[in-house]
């Protein structure tokens, strides 16, 4: 085991000298792979984040990463609907291995199937990381959180469970007005 280290080095010099004998499509993929690898790797011992032990991790995040994108249909994620985005962005933020996850209005400008599927992804999500959300969709709030804190204008104005908020007579004066 002291010399694990070897056995990513020598793939990644075999996969080097290979190189100019891959077809240009696979040149340009292990190349991304390899930026994605490096990149996570330079994360890691700059900022100490991602978790990532060795290279071996590092270019296993960096073909996740890039498998994603590729399945999406597209090579660089800009031609991904919005939605799609969003979740790129929250699958390239779990990569790190939060234990938060602090969410702005991840729902804003989506369709109905794309608030659908992100939904279900923060549904999920909630099980295994502590999600702070912003988010004006209240109905999708209620759909998902297990505690609401209701804020106008900066202070506070309730906090508890959905249940208790949706009935809460301050915030239906604040949010739905007099009349109701």
């Amino acid at each position: 085991m002291r010399h694990a280290w070897l056995i990513p080095v020598i793939a990644g010099i075999v996969l080097l000298a290979l190189l100019p004998f891959l077809s240009p499509y696979l040149q340009d993929l292990v190349v991304k792979i390899a930026i994605y690898a490096v990149f996570a790797l330079s994360l890691e011992l700059l900022v100490g984040v991602t978790g990532l032990v060795s290279l071996g991790h590092a270019a296993f995040l960096g073909i996740g990463a890039y498998v994603t994108v590729l399945a999406s249909g597209d090579s660089g994620g800009g031609l991904l609907s919005h939605g799609g985005q969003r979740q790129l962005e929250i699958a390239m933020c779990l990569a790190t291995n939060p234990r938060v996850l602090l969410l702005d209005e991840p729902l804003a400008g989506m369709g109905a199937e794309e608030t659908e599927r992100m939904l279900a992804l923060l549904g999920e999500l909630k099980r295994s990381h502590a999600v702070l959300l912003v988010e004006h969709d209240m109905g999708a709030v209620f759909r998902v959180a297990d505690r609401i804190t209701v804020m106008v204008n900066g202070p506070v104005i309730a906090s508890d469970v959905p249940g208790r908020i949706r009935t809460n007579p301050e915030v239906l004066m604040a949010y739905l007005g007099e009349g109701h």
